[in-house]
């Protein structure tokens, strides 16, 4: 090897230890708003579900499927530890 081969590896072994470069940047979600559409979407789609095959439902029927459906969405996004 010469020593301009040399050169172009020292020059890219020094550009990619630079301290300064940042190659992560942190990032906070806001919870609120991403389980706030969770529910929101529950509401609707066991909304929707309770009246798919019965025309008019009981209230009961109705809050069981939206508790499913809500609950269902959560669990898309949260993880719930079951150990106690």
């Amino acid at each position: 090897m010469n020593d301009e081969s040399n050169d172009k590896v020292t020059k890219v072994t020094s550009i990619t230890s630079i301290p300064s470069l940042e190659l992560f940047t942190p990032v906070k979600f806001k919870a609120y708003p991403i389980i706030e559409r969770a529910v929101e979407e529950g509401i609707a789609y066991g909304y929707r579900r309770a009246h798919k095959h019965v025309d008019n439902p009981t209230e009961s029927a109705i809050k069981d499927a939206i508790r499913q459906a809500v609950m269902g969405e959560l669990c898309e996004i949260l993880s719930f530890d079951t150990e106690d």
